[in-house]
């Protein structure tokens, strides 16, 4: 169980830095807006997973339901 919290943290940090450095280079794309989305994307959905592997522990599931609620968020 342990291992599925850290991988719900560890992808959730990882979209958080790409949605970071989308940020950076967002003037450089050729459509601004599509970029600007991208990033907050990137960030929004990474503290949501880092947030959901905080409190996994806390969701009580069945195996089935922990499966499918960690396959569909990742």
């Amino acid at each position: 169980m342990e291992t599925l919290k850290r991988r719900l943290i560890w992808h959730g940090v990882l979209l958080f830095l790409l949605g970071l450095l989308t940020g950076l280079i967002e003037t450089q794309f050729v459509n601004v807006r599509m970029a600007l989305a991208a990033h907050l994307e990137g960030v929004m959905n990474g503290v949501f997973l880092i947030a959901l592997g905080a409190i996994w522990y806390e969701i009580k599931l069945s195996a089935t339901l922990t499966g499918i609620t960690l396959y569909s968020a990742l």
